[in-house]
């Protein structure tokens, strides 16, 4: 049976266990069906054990946080609040800005007047504060409310990944 295929099954669904999702083969479709089944990240093999490590130890932390709560949202890391400009650019050519609210290590919060519809596919391109290197890092459009658009990240690599852990933690701790 397939990762997809056990996401499926109401006992998983309902035991709240989390649930990470590393594959072989990644395809949008694949990310966005296991998230919206409750994956709390999708990763592609092969994945660093940095990375990995870094996953797993937001998961224990938020698990800490939430308690009893149960795993109702996918915050579970650290998240920085930091305004930089944000480019989104969706696999069909079209290109909408934003600015970023907060980000973590799974993904970032977006405000934009454009229009972007719920399970999006994006690549997002930022610069963090005191870095001269651009990131670009496909999401998915996993929340649209008021405030903006909550965004997953889908297959950060492992630079990016160090980056934005020591950038959040950093930022968390000031």
């Amino acid at each position: 049976m397939s990762g997809l295929d056990l996401l499926k099954l109401h006992p998983v669904r309902d035991s709240g266990v989390p649930v990470i999702v590393i594959s072989g083969v990644i395809t949008e479709a694949q990310a966005r069906d296991c998230l919206q089944l409750g994956a709390l990240d999708f990763l592609r093999k092969p994945v660093s054990l940095d990375y990995l490590a870094r996953v797993l130890t937001s998961i224990d932390l938020h698990r800490a946080v939430e308690g009893s709560r149960g795993w109702a949202e996918r915050r579970r890391s650290p998240r920085a609040h930091v305004a930089v400009p944000v480019r989104m650019l969706h696999y069909n050519g079209a290109e909408v800005q934003g600015t970023s609210v907060d980000l973590s290590i799974t993904g970032m919060r977006v405000r934009s007047t454009a229009a972007l519809s719920r399970d999006a596919a994006v690549i997002l391109s930022f610069t963090l504060p005191d870095s001269q290197a651009p990131m670009s890092v496909p999401s998915l459009v996993a929340r649209v409310d008021r405030d903006g658009y909550g965004l997953t990240f889908v297959n950060l690599l492992d630079g990016d990944s160090r980056q934005i852990d020591t950038f959040t933690r950093a930022s968390v701790a000031a």
